[in-house]
């Protein structure tokens, strides 16, 4: 018999395309090397914001940060104080109907007396997914319209 000629890659590659030889098996996955994903974008802050964050870093943290953590502490205390539970009550993993209910109404008054989103009133509401804080807040306006709160 006689010994095969080694193809080239270019020969290779044309009877690869005519299906005169298998095609090549794919390097499996746990020897590829892999790539970290990217990092996450940081957040875009308005050029102003940055601005002014430069020019008065104290009066930023008290004008705008600092009143709306009061105003979180308070309304969280407020709801707290309502229900007669604590803070932590209503922010943990509780699935009974009064921590739930006061879970709810929290949301409720966080979206509608501060300015945060569906995001940062999840965590401010013990790491809730958006989607959860958007059904609360429109069970407590169910439950407003009903009479019932």
């Amino acid at each position: 018999m006689y010994a095969p000629v080694p193809a080239t890659a270019e020969i290779r590659a044309r009877r690869e395309r005519l299906g005169m030889v298998p095609p090549r098996k794919p390097i499996p996955l746990h020897l590829v090397r892999a790539v970290p994903p990217p990092p996450p974008p940081k957040p875009v802050e308005p050029p102003f914001m940055a601005r002014l964050r430069k020019l008065f870093p104290v009066a930023i943290k008290e004008v705008i940060e600092k009143p709306r953590l009061e105003a979180i502490r308070s309304i969280k205390a407020e709801v707290a104080h309502k229900y007669g539970l604590t803070v932590a009550d209503i922010t943990g993993p509780s699935r009974k109907a009064k921590p739930v209910a006061a879970r709810q109404e929290l949301c409720y008054r966080l979206r509608h007396e501060t300015p945060m989103n569906w995001h940062a009133i999840g965590r401010a509401v013990g790491g809730r997914d958006h989607a959860t804080v958007i059904y609360s807040v429109n069970k407590h306006a169910m439950r407003l319209k009903a009479g019932a709160a």
